[in-house]
């Protein structure tokens, strides 16, 4: 036990109230205009990366996973299959 402002505290006790202290700092700290800054900062930094991924979905978007000889039982593609497994 620690000694603190004349009460006792149990020492694992401090790892909760340190993560709730952090958060509650954080959510402080960074409100709804600061997290769009930091958003559109981040979309800057990594707008390279975002436009290969851009490029990437569009060459994948009409591939379906039996093209890759997946069952399509396994890729519940079929809504027939989707409908028989959830009853």
């Amino acid at each position: 036990m620690i000694l603190y402002k004349d009460a006792f505290v149990e020492e694992e006790d401090f790892s909760p109230l340190n993560e709730d202290l952090i958060k509650l700092i954080v959510n402080t700290i960074v409100n709804e205009d600061l997290y769009r800054v930091l958003i559109l900062l981040y979309r800057i930094d990594n707008f390279d990366f975002d436009k290969d991924l851009r490029a990437k979905y569009a060459t994948l978007k009409r591939v379906k996973t039996t093209d890759f000889a997946i069952d399509s039982y396994l890729s519940l593609a079929e809504p027939l299959v989707v409908l028989k497994e959830a009853s």
